[in-house]
């Protein structure tokens, strides 16, 4: 290998590393920002968790499109055929007058439907209360507290830009 492409090579894994390495700085810089208003909520106490959802930055009005649809709930023993419900609560709180955080409250108690299921397998499901639907906004965390031992999920939905027009009927 002549020399001139020894040098093109150190000089491309030069720019590689640099520019690793900057990738990286970038992303710790965006994590450490997003955490920064962490300490603005009130801290976890001996009973109950705080849970943090940081929504990936979004460019542009592409925000209005999405919601997030959050889940409070606990995985548990199932019989695998009937559908189950978490008795719970999220409440909406606020700090600094412009910071929302959720509270979630619950007793434990789980309905069920009560289908009678022949050959239905015991499963390990994740048992949630009803889900808040919030608007998305990657600028701020969605904090959540919960009692110790309970889990947060939760799901982003994308709507595309298409609008239907409904049928309208005369019925006179």
């Amino acid at each position: 290998m002549s020399n001139e492409i020894k040098t093109i090579n150190l000089r491309c894994k030069k720019i590689i590393t640099l520019s690793a390495v900057f990738a990286l700085g970038t992303i710790a810089f965006a994590q450490n920002s997003a955490y920064q208003d962490i300490n603005q909520y009130p801290k976890a106490t001996k009973t109950n968790e705080q849970h943090i959802i940081n929504l990936p930055a979004i460019v542009g009005n592409d925000s209005q499109n999405k919601k997030v649809e959050i889940y409070v709930g606990k995985y548990m023993e199932t019989d695998g055929c009937n559908q189950y419900n978490l008795n719970g609560k999220l409440d909406k709180k606020t700090v600094k007058s412009y910071l929302d955080y959720y509270n979630f409250t619950t007793n434990g108690n789980v309905a069920s439907t009560n289908m009678g299921c022949l050959n239905a397998k015991p499963e390990n499901k994740f048992v949630s209360s009803q889900p808040l639907l919030l608007d998305y906004n990657s600028n701020l965390p969605i904090v959540i507290y919960t009692p110790k031992g309970y889990s947060v999920q939760y799901k982003i939905f994308t709507a595309d830009n298409t609008t239907y027009q409904a049928q309208t009927v005369n019925n006179f």
